[in-house]
């Protein structure tokens, strides 16, 4: 279950799908409920089979999730497995229904300061009903487990970073004579933890290599900004890059340890990579890999090692132990035992 729209150009859609169609290899039936409002870009979509879509729509999204109860009901799951987002009420009303496991990605209050003040209250209001009620957690930072807000709850969990599939897959175009190595972040959306202010002050000190935003509607200079890009677009974009950026500011919600989906995209198209987190899928000492350090701030010296690694990597492809770090199929399959255990359960009243 997902309690907002999936399909606007986050790319949540594509890996859900990716996901279910190795949960069917796995002999896992999904009902898949997606709150939403009438216009959404999902209607007329398939999930593979033997998987279902129901799309719940109101006005907005949030509204729409007053549906899931009754949804809930109407399917009778052995497990609701849900993505945290926000705490809406109607998550607690589907725990008293069935068993009820959250992914989660972010400490709901930590996120929500720097979301309207309707998202606070929200997070405020439902949080601790929400969390007491769930069965268990998959945890995708390892440090969310032992969180405040977590811990305390004594709930089964596990700790299950991000994965993609990893497709065979042209390698990074060549450096052409005389061409300027080209680094991309993908931001998806303005949040302060994107960093992209950062990532305009390597640019402005680094100005013989082109940096690239998408998904962004920043101003910045120095900066090539690709507001909106989907489909064969972005791909074809993606892959005339040389190095792929992850969250450059993400101490600003406190998140040492995150798997971002960005970084694993560029590992499919087998991009080297540069980060400013602790990742646990991915080895710092690999040579496709520069780590900026969490919570580090542009000075000379970060300018010149970052410009050493671009140098050295700008037309290669990053190593294979990388990439295949983050593949799916082990995740998916950690992600099925654990929650087999909550089905059993419910076999065994």
């Amino acid at each position: 279950m997902i309690t907002f729209d999936p399909s606007r150009g986050s790319g949540l859609w594509d890996r859900l799908m990716e996901r279910l169609h190795l949960w069917a290899e796995l002999g896992v039936r999904a009902d898949v409920a997606v709150c939403a409002t009438p216009h959404t870009g999902l209607t007329g979509l398939r999930p593979p089979r033997p998987h279902q879509l129901h799309l719940l729509t109101a006005r907005t999204s949030s509204l729409a999730t007053r549906h899931v109860p009754r949804w809930v009901d109407d399917v009778a799951p052995d497990v609701v497995y849900a993505r945290l987002s926000l705490p809406w009420p109607a998550l607690a009303l589907a725990a008293k229904r069935a068993p009820l496991v959250l992914e989660v990605h972010a400490d709901p209050i930590v996120e929500s300061k720097y979301r309207p003040v309707s998202y606070r209250a929200v997070s405020r209001i439902f949080t601790r009903a929400v969390l007491a009620r769930a069965s268990g957690f998959v945890f995708v930072d390892p440090e969310l487990a032992s969180s405040r807000t977590f811990a305390r709850l004594g709930r089964p969990s596990v700790c299950i970073p991000n994965g993609i599939d990893l497709p065979d897959g042209p390698s990074p175009e060549p450096l052409k004579h005389g061409q300027r190595p080209r680094v991309v972040l993908v931001a998806g959306a303005d949040e302060p933890w994107q960093g992209i202010p950062k990532l305009a002050e390597l640019a402005r000190a680094i100005p013989e290599f082109e940096f690239h935003v998408i998904g962004s509607q920043a101003g910045f200079s120095h900066l090539t900004v690709h507001p909106q890009s989907s489909g064969t677009d972005y791909t074809d974009l993606l892959s005339s890059m040389h190095v792929g950026v992850g969250n450059l500011a993400l101490e600003q919600i406190g998140r040492r340890e995150p798997s971002p989906l960005k970084v694993r995209e560029y590992l499919r198209h087998r991009l080297p990579v540069a980060i400013a987190h602790d990742d646990p899928d991915l080895n710092d000492s690999d040579p496709s890999l520069h780590n900026f350090g969490y919570g580090f701030t542009v000075t000379p010296e970060v300018v010149d090692r970052f410009r050493e690694f671009v140098v050295r990597v700008a037309g290669t492809s990053c190593t294979d132990a990388l990439r295949d770090s983050v593949g799916l199929l082990p995740k998916e399959r950690a992600r099925v035992e654990f929650l087999h255990q909550f089905s059993e359960s419910v076999g065994a009243r």
